[in-house]
């Protein structure tokens, strides 16, 4: 596990090492600078990534309260449609759709739910990624992925939607 990740403490100490061998051997050079920085931003980035750490605790509370108000809808509409009412053949017809309808929209919440989970995962990684790379190319590519997973996340609710109207 020790070559999986990178311990911040260890790479504050090579950058630290580093620049006291470069300010040794080269006191008045712009390159000791250039080696103070690394350890600065080696510190900076060992807290931001510390701070990334840690949950989004309103957004996961965001979540698990829209996760709950979909249940008690489902609960209110299990509660209210009267079963007792099914007579004939084209009643259970309807009644199988109806049932057909309610999974179908079962199975959209809880992939919306999905989307929604990933969120906070998917905040991390664009922070991380946004503090760190300046090239515009990869910023780009961050965006556009970024973007496409939020468009999934919008087409998954309104196919959630478009199936609640019908």
């Amino acid at each position: 596990m020790r070559y999986r990740t990178l311990d911040p403490e260890l790479i504050i100490e090579t950058a630290e090492r580093l620049e006291e061998r470069i300010g040794e051997r080269f006191p008045e050079a712009g390159l000791r600078g250039v080696a103070g920085e690394l350890v600065s931003l080696s510190r900076d980035l060992a807290r931001a990534a510390k701070e990334l750490e840690a949950p989004i605790w309103w957004l996961r509370t965001l979540i698990v309260g829209a996760f709950v108000a979909g249940v008690l809808v489902f609960l209110f509409v299990g509660t209210v449609l009267p079963l007792d009412r099914i007579s004939g053949a084209d009643d259970a017809v309807q009644s199988v759709q109806g049932i057909e309808a309610t999974i179908n929209t079962v199975i959209l919440a809880v992939l919306g739910f999905l989307a929604l989970i990933s969120t906070e995962e998917r905040i991390k990684i664009a922070a991380l990624f946004a503090q760190s790379v300046n090239d515009d190319v990869v910023v780009d590519g961050v965006n556009d992925i970024e973007n496409l997973s939020s468009n999934l996340s919008r087409k998954i609710w309104q196919k959630i939607t478009l199936i609640e109207n019908r």
